[in-house]
């Protein structure tokens, strides 16, 4: 009677440890599929509210003002109209300013030296306002936008992705 008792322990305790994880492994990865922000079909720059301080005169504030210099010469020629839209917007890429107005991007790299994504950065054209902001004169609809300039932000985005 005893090892019956022992053995029909042994047996509870077993399915008591293994039939309960599974489950629990099942909810965690829902909970993680929950959690992940699915990207637009398109493989298009997800872009953000999120606000950013950038310290004036640092290297980044100058490659914001080079590039958009580079984007009101183009959006005063009314030349962006020939590049693909990338979220309702014209978008022309870092690479594409060198490609067809011969831009020296070089200088885009991040503090760490770090070089710019030259498909993924680049200058949006929000001809339609579909940022929502007043533009006039002095605020053109010519917004600048870098990504992937430094090792810290392009591991992120590559362990994200490996997900």
């Amino acid at each position: 009677m005893k090892k019956i008792f022992i053995c029909i322990f042994i047996l509870c305790s077993c399915l008591l440890l293994t039939g309960c994880g599974p489950e629990k492994k099942d909810n965690d990865k829902k909970k993680a599929k929950e959690d992940v922000v699915e990207e637009p079909i398109d493989k298009g720059v997800s872009l953000s509210d999120e606000k950013v301080d950038i310290a004036e005169n640092s290297e980044i504030d100058k490659m914001y003002h080079v590039l958009s210099g580079y984007g009101e010469t183009i959006y005063k020629e009314k030349s962006y109209e020939k590049f693909e839209k990338k979220n309702d917007m014209y978008f022309i890429s870092l690479k594409q300013l060198k490609d067809n107005y011969s831009y020296d991007i070089s200088t885009f790299k991040g503090e760490d030296g770090t070089i710019c994504d030259v498909n993924e950065s680049g200058i949006y054209f929000d001809i339609s306002n579909v940022m929502h902001l007043e533009y006039n004169d002095d605020f053109l609809p010519v917004l600048p936008s870098l990504v992937k300039c430094s090792a810290e932000e392009v591991n992120n985005t590559e362990s994200e992705s490996s997900k």
